[in-house]
């Protein structure tokens, strides 16, 4: 009923909770593969740092349910996807480069193939 109640938008907190143990799970499970079907332990883990943190913002009238949830979604499916974009298999024929270049003009040059 206060003025700032509605203020609130995704837990900023909870989702940087969420993305680093996220990450971590994703990036251990991707140099263990032999994990097979236990994988999903390590996600069941990741999920423990950002319950205690929406708890605690929750109990510290910070944040609504749904922005903890949301904030937990946010930050897993950038915990997630950040390295598995980020991947290269040797396999792969992509070149990526990012040059930056002087002279007439100033700048950077990004160059990606397929």
């Amino acid at each position: 009923m206060d003025n700032g109640t509605t203020d609130s938008f995704f837990s900023g907190h909870v989702s940087m909770a969420a993305g680093a143990s996220f990450f971590m799970a994703k990036v251990y499970s991707d140099y263990h593969p032999e994990l097979g079907a236990k994988k999903w332990w390590l996600y069941s883990a990741a999920l423990i740092p950002p319950a205690f943190v929406g708890y605690f913002r929750y109990r510290g009238f910070m944040h609504f349910p749904t922005d903890i949830l949301l904030g937990t979604a946010v930050g897993a499916a950038v915990g997630v996807l950040r390295p598995h974009f980020h991947k290269i298999t040797r396999k792969s024929n992509r070149d990526m480069a990012l040059v930056p270049f002087t002279g007439r003009y100033t700048g950077l040059a990004f160059s990606m193939g397929f």
